[in-house]
């Protein structure tokens, strides 16, 4: 994942609705992930930024599967 702290490093904000934030909130909890690195990841993923390991795999509700990437956390 990108160093957040990095001077070239850009942010996005997003407005998510209460329920939408819970679940994105408890799936990051289950992964033992950042809500950052989960979303950084399906960006890279969706967008095609390669070069990560999967370290997980989660089917979305009536959906199919969906490989996750992250970096390990140091």
């Amino acid at each position: 994942m990108p160093d957040r702290d990095r001077a070239d490093a850009r942010k996005i904000h997003i407005r998510l609705l209460p329920d939408l934030h819970r679940r994105l909130r408890i799936r990051c909890a289950e992964l033992d992930v950042t809500i950052q690195d989960f979303v950084v990841g399906l960006l890279e993923r969706e967008l095609g930024g390669g070069g990560r390991r999967s370290l997980c795999s989660l089917r979305p509700q009536g959906s199919s599967l969906i490989l996750l990437t992250f970096a390990p956390r140091h």
